[in-house]
């Protein structure tokens, strides 16, 4: 797929600043816009800066279907992620159909300049008694599950984060 095809077919960008690392995710519908400023607001940045070091897309093979409804739902429609880096080249992070079991790229860990500046740990944490809880493990492994439980069971426990610590 060239860059215009992808441009053309993610019209939604959002840009945010990892720790002094530009990126930029497309997407094809308002509601990824939304998951994606409600899941990284604090890293959210002027769509007018200059050029991103790294620029996600996020698509589905259908028109307008929000690609974080269709894997969070694991339907079957064919899903990719798509990373652009500033070398021009088109790389494919990863395509599937249920659920990728690839780290997340967002927020980008796994690229540099962060990956060599900080430790990428896949979990779900809680706050109790001014204390925080994390759970880590490998995808399925039931870290989700331990703070939803956590949520439900323990008064004043607080939710923190789930999936990228």
């Amino acid at each position: 797929m060239k860059i215009n095809n992808l441009i053309k077919a993610c019209g939604f960008l959002i840009n945010f600043n990892f720790y002094g690392l530009l990126i930029r995710v497309c997407v094809q519908s308002q509601k990824d816009v939304e998951l994606l400023e409600f899941q990284y607001g604090t890293f959210k940045v002027n769509n007018s800066f200059v050029e991103p070091e790294i620029e996600f897309y996020f698509l589905t093979d259908k028109e307008n279907l929000s690609f974080f409804d269709s894997l969070f739902k694991k339907n079957k429609d064919c899903k990719k992620m798509i990373f652009f880096l500033k070398d021009g080249i088109l790389n494919e992070y990863d395509i599937f159909t249920d659920w990728s079991y690839k780290p997340t790229p967002i927020p980008p860990f796994i690229f540099e300049p962060l990956c060599s500046r900080y430790i990428y740990l896949q979990g779900s944490a809680v706050c109790f008694d001014k204390y925080a809880i994390s759970f880590l493990g490998e995808p399925f492994s039931g870290k989700s599950t331990l703070v939803n439980l956590a949520l439900r069971e323990i008064n004043e426990c607080l939710y923190l984060a789930d999936d990228v610590q």
